[in-house]
């Protein structure tokens, strides 16, 4: 697939915010805020709708090594929150999880390494 990598990084940095924002997701997975969300929405976003791992490994993107080590460890630690939590990612299961911080946190360092600013 071909993409368009300027819309490519923007589309892929607002959902890593988001995966990035706990006051985001206790509003808008609970049905308080303006957004539709949930954190299978957040998988499908950055696996289906954007493929975040053709993303960190894209030449085109052109990531260094260390913005390619913690993508990968970002999705590394997604897979695992997913094999340990079940197909059944509910809000209320997955907002506290000690797992679920970390992966907040490794969001976060995405974002800081990639210098997103926009």
């Amino acid at each position: 697939m071909s993409w368009n990598v300027p819309l490519w990084r923007k589309n892929l940095t607002i959902v890593l915010r988001r995966l990035a924002d706990e006051t985001f997701q206790r509003e808008n997975w609970f049905g308080h805020g303006k957004y539709v969300d949930s954190p299978d929405e957040v998988y499908n976003q950055l696996f289906s709708d954007n493929e975040i791992e053709e993303f960190v490994d894209s030449p085109e993107v052109g990531l260094d090594a260390q913005q390619r080590t913690s993508g990968h460890h970002l999705i590394d630690m997604l897979e695992a929150f997913d094999k340990i939590v079940g197909p059944e990612l509910s809000p209320e299961v997955v907002i506290d999880h000690p797992k679920w911080v970390e992966i907040r946190h490794a969001a976060r360092q995405f974002l800081d390494l990639l210098n997103c600013s926009d």
